[in-house]
């Protein structure tokens, strides 16, 4: 099986996917990038799954900020791109 990428601009989720990844004894299985969207590749995905923020409007607490994003920017960058890294047969 190859390696899965997993991104986020949040070097904090990153750090925290990695230990979840230790202590699941799958981090060998994974490559993690502190990067906005899509790393800096020439690679195509077969897959590419995305958990953008969902709330739109002003946040009250550290959770609202974790799942913000301001006029769907996040996930409408996303989708403008995902093409660029899909293969042929990619969804």
């Amino acid at each position: 099986m190859e390696k899965v990428d997993a991104v986020d601009k949040n070097p904090w989720a990153i750090e925290c996917a990695l230990n979840n990844a230790n202590q699941l004894g799958i981090s060998q299985r994974i490559n993690f990038h502190v990067c906005d969207l899509f790393p800096i590749t020439e690679k195509k995905y077969d897959i590419i799954l995305c958990n953008p923020g969902w709330i739109n409007a002003p946040c009250e607490t550290l959770l609202d900020e974790s799942v913000f994003d301001e006029d769907h920017m996040m996930l409408k960058s996303v989708l403008s791109r995902v093409n660029e890294f899909l293969a042929d047969h990619g969804k």
